[in-house]
């Protein structure tokens, strides 16, 4: 992909995949602010290199307050193309460092508004399989995953969140969390699709229900056995690739806790969750949404967290980036809205180029 702070398009490079568990396909999209982008950005260029896929880097500024809209209104779209330009400029330089011997992986985007809008706009048009965002540290040293917890209210697909200052190779070691319900698999294939395709290892780690404090003793232990021999035959099911290693734990304890203290334990470079609906018995999963929210709130290692919900109906990725040969729709007029705006100006060069191509008016 070119580089342009609206839109940018180049072929799409062949894809390989390693494996039936390595499913990115791209393009990843690495959704940034101006501060804490580093870790989020070098993590996308590995995933892109080691992937052969695309990544484009949305950097979204934030609007102007309301209020300064109301007495700064000549000065307004000056102030917008700033702080577009910041988060251009912050994009365009991580990436030329990052993948200088490969700039057809590559796209950098800039625009104005609302975070989490914003972003899933740009990945409902890109036909994202991946979001990457970026974790900051906060009060005390604990690292919240803000920008990725607003992003899942909405996402389809995972969302990986990058604490800035993250060593940026693809993770060696994961740790799953997995509740046994009947989409657990589910995080288990995403995460060896982000993992490191050399020799790589996975801890599935499996909380006892919060019930099982009132067990006895014999309950616990039949329920032990029964859970590993389910997690063994289901392992068997999934058939990964060879370079990954799996291994398997069942421990008691508050999940979101547990799992934060094992993952520092066992120096995973990686916390794998999802966002488990309802099971056939019409409860939540062990692992809910409440569990991924403790974590999106306090996880020093990178996270990456699926949702429960089904990827939406997309247009073909062959259309998303550029237009092939034969796909140019029909249209007969085309309305283009203005505000005033300097990105309701910019729509007029996109729509004349389409104009162009159709023989519209």
């Amino acid at each position: 992909m070119g580089q342009s702070s609206l839109q940018a398009t180049s072929t799409s490079p062949a894809r390989k995949h390693q494996g039936p568990a390595a499913v990115l396909s791209g393009p990843i999209v690495c959704a940034y602010r101006d501060t804490g982008y580093h870790s989020a950005i070098a993590m996308s260029a590995s995933l892109a290199r080691a992937h052969q896929v695309q990544v484009a880097a949305v950097g979204v500024a934030r609007p102007l307050p309301f209020a300064a809209t109301l007495f700064l209104n000549a000065s307004r779209n000056t102030m917008e193309r700033e702080r577009r330009e910041k988060v251009m400029g912050a994009g365009l330089n991580a990436l030329r460092e990052q993948l200088p011997d490969q700039p057809e992986l590559w796209g950098v985007y800039a625009v104005a508004g609302r975070w989490s809008p914003t972003v899933m706009r740009y990945a409902r048009a890109f036909g994202s399989d991946l979001i990457v965002s970026p974790a900051l540290t906060r009060e005390a040293g604990r690292v919240e995953h803000g920008a990725a917890r607003r992003l899942l209210a909405s996402a389809w697909q995972p969302v990986f969140s990058i604490p800035d200052g993250t060593v940026a190779r693809l993770p060696a070691r994961a740790m799953v969390g997995v509740d046994l319900g009947p989409a657990w698999e589910v995080p288990v294939r995403e995460a060896v699709a982000v993992m490191s395709q050399d020799e790589c290892a996975l801890v599935l780690v499996h909380v006892l229900p919060h019930e099982s404090a009132e067990w006895s003793a014999e309950w616990r232990e039949e329920y032990v056995e029964a859970a590993s021999r389910h997690l063994e035959s289901r392992l068997g099911e999934l058939d990964l690739p060879p370079h990954v290693r799996v291994e398997s734990r069942i421990v008691n304890g508050q999940p979101a806790m547990r799992l934060r203290e094992l993952a520092a334990e066992l120096e995973c470079d990686m916390l794998v969750v999802g966002r488990a609906g309802e099971d056939a018995s019409g409860e939540a999963g062990t692992l809910t949404g409440e569990v991924a929210d403790l974590l999106l709130h306090d996880c020093a290692v990178p996270l990456l967290v699926v949702p429960a919900q089904a990827e939406p109906k997309l247009p073909e990725r062959t259309g998303v980036l550029e237009l092939g040969v034969g796909a140019v729709p029909e249209m007969a007029r085309i309305l283009v809205p203005l505000d005033g705006s300097l990105v309701s100006e910019q729509a007029v060069s996109c729509a004349a180029d389409i104009a162009r191509r159709t023989g519209a008016d």
